[in-house]
C-alpha cells in the first residue's frame, strides 16, 4: 500500500513514492501548485459541452459539475490517477452524465430538492426497465463537499465523496505519475459514509 510509505520533501513537492526501473519511471507526489495544469486535467468537462459554461442548476441552487475527493492523512485531496479517472458527474435539467473510463449519459426522470443539503436524482438505467437514483448529501456547503449515494437496480448501493468542481483549486492534488506503463492506483483512507450521514441527520 503506497500510503504507508514515508514522504520525501524535494523543494515544494512532497513525494510519496519514487521508483525507477530502466526507462520506466513511477512517482506519486503531492502537487502544491494552485496554478498547476493538473487541475485542468482533473477538472476537464469538455465532453459535457452543454454544461461547460455553467456552474449550477439555478432552479435548485445545486452545482452541476462534480469531481471525486479523497482523504489521506485526515486531509482532503484531489487525485490524478495513473489510468482512468474515478467518476466525474455532470448534471443538466434533463440528463445526468458520468465520466470515468467511459462516458455514459442517462435521461433524468425526476430531479428534486429535499432541503438545502439534500437532493435526489432519478434517472434511466442501462436496460431502461428500472430507474436508478442518486442522492446528493451536502456535508460542507462552504467547501463544496458532498457525499453521493448511488442506488443501482434498487439494491446496489455505493458511496462517493465528491467536490463542486468550482472549488477544485482549494485542495492539493496527489498525482500518480506512471510514465510508460500502468501501475497500481494510490490507496486512500476509507470513510464510514453511513455513519457520517447518520450523524448529520441525513
Amino acid at each position: 500500500m503506497f500510503n504507508k510509505l514515508s514522504a520525501q520533501n524535494v523543494s515544494d513537492t512532497i513525494f510519496l513514492l519514487k521508483e525507477k526501473s530502466g526507462l520506466d519511471i513511477h512517482n506519486i507526489f503531492i502537487d502544491p501548485n494552485k496554478d498547476s495544469k493538473n487541475y485542468d486535467l482533473i477538472n476537464n468537462f469538455n465532453v459535457f459541452q452543454n454544461i461547460l459554461n455553467t456552474k449550477k442548476l439555478k432552479f435548485l441552487d445545486l452545482p452541476n459539475k462534480w469531481i471525486p475527493l479523497y482523504i489521506y492523512n485526515k486531509n482532503y485531496y484531489l487525485y490524478l490517477a495513473c489510468d482512468c479517472f474515478d467518476m466525474r458527474v455532470g448534471l443538466t435539467s434533463h440528463n445526468i452524465l458520468f465520466e470515468g473510463c467511459e462516458i455514459t449519459k442517462h435521461k433524468i426522470i425526476n430531479l428534486s430538492k429535499k432541503n438545502n443539503l439534500e437532493y435526489n436524482v432519478t434517472y434511466t438505467n442501462y436496460n431502461k426497465k428500472v430507474y436508478d437514483r442518486l442522492e446528493i448529501h451536502i456535508i460542507d456547503k462552504r467547501k463544496g463537499i458532498a457525499i453521493f449515494k448511488h442506488i443501482i437496480n434498487k439494491t446496489e448501493i455505493s458511496y462517493q465523496l465528491m467536490l463542486d468542481s468550482n472549488k477544485a483549486r482549494s485542495f492539493p492534488i496527489i498525482v500518480n505519475d506512471c510514465r510508460y506503463s500502468k501501475t497500481i492506483e494510490f490507496e486512500f483512507e476509507t470513510m464510514d459514509f453511513k455513519k457520517i450521514l447518520n450523524n448529520l441527520g441525513q
